[in-house]
């Protein structure tokens, strides 16, 4: 059943040895009590943030949130690195941020390959280093060493909330199709894995992976007519990626086929009303920066061990639960 609950479903989870300060810790109530040093300071702390982009939606939502959260906190964000989706660009914006110095860098990498040699850098040059989007891999383990915290969206659940509102709409058997991210993006694997196992789960559907959208209208489009014209019977499209779905639904050979997407964005919110998507998973990118920067800040205050995790759920939302995503 899609859920309906108001906002986000939020998980607190600790990682392994790898990640965590010590096996066996949690983020609960108590952990909060157990620091590893006595606070020397209680504001005034320098922050760097390297983004994959600020240029979509979600981006300049979770850029919105932290620097509301860090002024709000007396912390100040020095500087903020834009990657436009370049991984060798947002290699040369780390080394920016090193030199400079600041106490801590919000780290949303656009490779995560190439992002650990990005921490190593980091944390050799005493800078403490808080990672966003992802934190684990496909089996749940940590992809990073030394980081001092990390906040991320549970890619995987995601991507299931929209083939539990698909599995309501088209009965098995059926033929299915997924507009797929960007190649080689950790998201992008998550996301499918979530959407098909789910779907398996509730009948014989055949589902198929497109060529990447690259996360752009255009691609969403060009993928989306092409995904139409070659698979015919083709009965529903899940989009990875809001941006994605912008151009997917204007494909000229749309018909009446399903099309999901990915994000809750106000384009996809109104493409949900307008009866163009079926449903999306609803992201909010400021609570998420928020709680990201709050965690950070305890951390350098010693309030709050360093290597947990929060981890968010995002939740399916329809044209009749659209409310429960407030998104800006």
């Amino acid at each position: 059943m899609v859920h309906s609950r108001v906002g986000l479903l939020v998980l607190v989870l600790a990682l392994g040895c790898g990640f965590l300060a010590a096996c066996g810790s949690s983020d609960d109530a108590g952990s909060e009590s157990q620091t590893q040093a006595q606070p020397k300071e209680k504001s005034g702390f320098k922050i760097a943030y390297s983004a994959w982009s600020t240029n979509d939606p979600y981006s300049s939502g979770i850029l919105a949130g932290l620097k509301q959260t860090a002024a709000k906190l007396g912390d100040k964000v020095v500087l903020v690195t834009n990657a436009n989706n370049d991984a060798e660009k947002q290699g040369h914006d780390v080394s920016d941020i090193v030199a400079i110095k600041p106490d801590a860098v919000v780290l949303a990498p656009i490779d995560i390959a190439q992002s650990k040699a990005w921490v190593k850098r980091l944390t050799a040059a005493n800078i403490k280093v808080f990672t966003m989007l992802l934190a684990v891999d496909h089996y749940g383990l940590p992809l990073y060493e030394g980081v001092s915290g990390a906040v991320q969206y549970d890619e995987a659940a995601g991507a299931a909330e929209n083939a539990k509102i698909l599995a309501q709409h088209l009965k098995p058997p059926a033929k299915v199709a997924v507009l797929m991210g960007q190649p080689g993006n950790l998201q992008a694997d998550l996301r499918y894995k979530g959407f098909s196992e789910e779907l398996e789960k509730h009948g014989d559907y055949t589902v198929i992976k497109s060529a990447p959208g690259q996360y752009t209208p255009a691609n969403g489009l060009a993928t989306c007519q092409s995904l139409i014209a070659s698979n015919p019977g083709l009965k529903a499209i899940f989009s990875e990626s809001d941006v994605e779905t912008t151009g997917c639904i204007r494909a000229p050979n749309i018909g009446k086929t399903y099309v999901l997407s990915t994000g809750g964005s106000p384009p996809d919110q109104e493409s949900i009303k307008d009866g163009k998507v079926l449903g999306t998973s609803c992201y909010l990118p400021e609570p998420f920066a928020q709680a990201g920067m709050e965690d950070l800040h305890k951390v350098l205050t010693g309030e709050r061990k360093e290597g947990l995790l929060r981890n968010f759920v995002p939740t399916g939302v329809t044209k009749e639960t659209i409310a429960s995503c407030p998104r800006k």
